[in-house]
């Protein structure tokens, strides 16, 4: 596989111009991205050409973020996911961190960091708020 087949990124929301609009964003900064509408089709892609980080929507109909975290995690324990969701629930944020996600952005999102969050998880590295819980 030639590294511009490798995906960086997959986009997960039922919302098809949430991902169309992170897509071009995330293109613009040199990252190869793909986008699927709900967690069935990620868990195929993930299956058949493993990405190297995943941002999911919490809200999706017919399987959750968090159920998609769930799933990721089994299949792939290493591949890092970062949550976002419109609503500032704290007991699906404290649910996504405990399974293990690399990080919980609410929209709207703040591209830049968004963009921060995604460097530091493709370059292997703590997130900030499991870096801060370390200290």
């Amino acid at each position: 596989m030639k590294d511009s087949d490798v995906l960086d990124i997959l986009l997960v929301d039922d919302e098809v111009e949430v991902t169309e609009e992170l897509a071009l964003y995330l293109e613009t900064k040199g990252l190869h991205c793909s986008a699927v509408r709900g967690g069935r089709e990620a868990l195929q892609v993930i299956q058949q050409n493993p990405p190297r980080l995943v941002l999911t929507d919490y809200a999706m109909p017919r399987m959750t973020g968090l159920e998609l975290l769930q799933q990721i995690h089994r299949l792939k324990p290493d591949l890092p996911v970062i949550m976002m969701s419109g609503n500032a629930d704290l007991e699906v944020w404290a649910q996504a961190l405990k399974d293990s996600a690399y990080d919980y952005l609410e929209k709207p999102l703040h591209l830049k960091g968004l963009l921060s969050a995604a460097d530091r998880a493709l370059r292997g590295e703590p997130s900030l708020w499991r870096r801060e819980r370390a200290v």
